[in-house]
Formats: structure tokens, C-alpha cells, sequence
């Protein structure tokens, strides 16, 4: 019994259709992409909250062999990336091959036919000679196991699940979670609600973020000497695995480089924050490469606006109109944010 496919690919995300890019090259033409979304580019077609960016060098979080000269600043917004992966779908003619709102719920290989068989929620089932999943991890939202979460009367956002026609101006708005989405989202936040309180469980290492807008010229140079972007690229990939090497797998080897980092974020948050409490409750008990780091230059300054208050004590229970802490405080609110990450 013959596979309707040549391979299916689970993803349509830049993994999916890298995926899919380089099954074409090997000479593989039926395919079949599903998607549970309805739209490509995974963690870039599910997030759009305020603030959204990547926070990896442009040049380096794109496809070697479709570079983009375009990118408005060294890291760029989502909705550029998001168009970027517009883009190499239609360059690359990979929207034949996708089918979306897809969910897939299993796959089972069959020995006997030498295939894979693919369930789908709706509708019935696909067979493909050979099965990539390409489903990500920074799509699916994860709920807080909070006392009361589900009674709360007024709006509840999850980060994954933005509200785009929601005005949160003149609202009293509570973020749940201080990871590096929250690091990037309580910032705009703080720019149009009333009040904002932001609930922290443990704290972030945040380093200063040296992003600023690409100039035009070198745009220019990037599109017209595509060896520049490349050097550009390797440049900030290079720099990106010494990092991550010496910082997290080499952690035990080389303390010297984590306690460097942990100096440098702890002068950005001193430069940004005078209130020496403030600072204390800001600052991790864990050291540097324990968890990852982030980077921001407006994170720290947003914690001293007067409409913002830092709670480090941990809550007890959500109801109908407010949460309480576990020292009995109560915090009427408007909307609560879920900024609590990906399951």
C-alpha cells in the first residue's frame, strides 16, 4: 500500500517550512504541511502582544540561505518576522502544501506498509512515507494553577492570545509572570494603564539590550553585497554561541563568565533603579545562567513610574473582581494578563 505523501510535515513555523525547503532540494515534491493554526509562522503568527521582538540579532534569526537585508533594526519587531516567513513561504511556493487548522492528535508507524499513518482531529486520517514534527514549544499556553482563576468577572489576556481591540487605558491591570515575555510586555503596559501591579514569583536577570535602528546605508550595502550580511551574521552567530557556550553548557567550567554577567546585569538594574529595596526584590537569588537571561533598556524604569507597584509575595487566590496574597493584601483590578509561558 503506496503513502499518499512523501513526507508530513507537523509545523508551520520557520522549523515546518525549513523543513519542507530542504525535502524539496532532496527531491521530495508530495508533501503535505498541517497546521493547527490558522496562519504560518508559529511563534510569530501566535504572539502579537505589545513590545513582541526577537531577541536574537535579525541577521542571525533567519535562514542562511534566504537572507533579509530589510530588517528595520538589529532585533526586529515580530510583525517583521512574521512577514519574513510570509515571504519565504511565497518565494519557496510552499502554501501548496499546507492545510491549516489541522490538529493532529497522533501517528502510528505501520510496519507492514512501511509508512506512517497521521491522525487528525477532523477528518480522516493521512499516510506519509515519512513523519517531521515541527510543532515548537513557544505556542502552547500555559494556565496558572491558581485558587479562583476561572471566577474572575473581568478581562483575562493570555500573552499567546492577544486582544489586539482591547484598550487597556484607565484600566487597572494585573501581569502574572516576569519571564522574557513579560520583560518585553510590562514595559508598553505601564505606557497606557492606570495602574498597573505586576505579580513575580522569581526574578529575571535583564541585561541592557544594544538594539537601534538598522541605517538605510547599510541596508543598502546588505541587499546590493550580500557577503556583508553574511559577515554580519556570522559575526553575531559567533558572538551568540560564545554565550550560550560558556555561559550555560560550560557553566560549572567557567564561573568567571557568569559572574561577569552577573555584574553587568546587576549595574544596568543599579544604573536604572535608585530605591535600594526596589532593587532587592528585583534582584535573582539564583546566579547568572541558572535560567535564562533577557535583555531590556525599559523593563527596570517601568518599576519606578508611581502607577506601578512590584508584588513579590506569592497569591493565595483570584475571585470575581481582585487577588489576594498570601499575607491577606487584596488589589482590586480590570484585567488580569497571563504572561505565566508556554506549556
Amino acid at each position: 500500500m503506496n503513502a499518499q505523501y512523501d513526507a508530513v510535515v507537523v509545523g508551520a513555523g520557520f522549523g515546518g517550512m525549513g523543513a519542507a525547503i530542504q525535502l524539496n532540494r532532496l527531491g521530495y515534491d508530495n508533501l503535505l504541511i498541517l497546521e493547527r493554526e490558522s496562519g504560518i509562522g508559529g511563534t510569530w503568527h501566535v504572539n502579537r502582544y505589545p513590545g513582541l521582538a526577537v531577541d536574537i540579532p535579525s541577521a542571525t534569526y533567519s535562514y542562511s540561505f534566504e537572507p533579509n537585508p530589510h530588517w528595520s533594526r538589529l532585533f526586529a519587531p515580530g510583525a517583521e518576522l512574521k512577514r519574513y516567513a510570509e515571504h519565504v513561504a511565497d518565494k519557496y511556493r510552499l502554501r501548496r502544501y499546507m492545510r491549516f487548522g489541522s490538529v493532529v492528535t497522533g501517528a502510528v508507524w505501520d510496519e507492514a506498509n512501511a509508512h506512517w499513518t497521521v491522525s487528525l482531529a477532523e477528518g480522516a486520517p493521512v499516510t506519509a512515507k515519512y513523519l517531521l514534527t515541527a510543532t515548537g514549544f513557544l505556542s502552547q499556553p500555559k494556565k496558572p494553577d491558581i485558587a479562583g482563576i476561572d471566577t474572575f468577572g473581568g478581562k483575562v489576556i493570555h500573552t499567546t492570545a492577544w486582544d489586539d481591540e482591547y484598550d487597556l487605558a484607565g484600566k487597572r491591570v494585573a501581569v502574572i509572570g516576569t519571564g522574557a515575555t513579560a520583560v518585553q510586555l510590562i514595559p508598553e503596559i505601564a505606557k497606557t494603564a492606570r495602574e498597573l501591579t505586576v505579580y513575580q514569583r522569581t526574578p529575571i536577570w535583564v541585561s541592557p539590550k544594544l538594539d537601534f535602528p538598522v541605517p538605510k546605508a547599510v541596508r543598502r550595502a546588505f541587499a546590493a553585497v550580500p557577503l556583508t550580511q553574511r559577515a554580519a551574521r556570522l559575526t553575531g552567530t559567533a558572538l551568540l554561541e560564545l554565550m550560550m557556550v560558556s555561559g550555560v553548557l560550560h557553566y560549572k567550567q567557567l564561573p568567571m563568565a557568569n559572574r561577569l554577567g552577573k555584574l553587568w546585569c546587576q549595574a544596568h538594574l543599579r544604573r536604572q533603579v535608585r530605591d535600594p529595596r526596589l532593587r532587592a526584590e528585583l534582584t535573582p537569588r539564583y546566579s547568572f545562567g541558572c535560567k535564562r537571561p533577557t535583555f531590556s533598556n525599559e523593563y527596570y524604569p517601568a518599576f519606578t513610574k508611581d502607577h506601578v507597584h512590584l508584588e513579590t509575595t506569592s497569591i493565595a487566590k483570584i475571585d470575581e473582581t481582585g487577588i489576594e496574597t498570601a499575607d491577606g493584601a487584596r488589589r482590586e483590578i480590570d484585567v488580569l494578563v497571563l504572561a505565566t509561558g508556554f506549556d
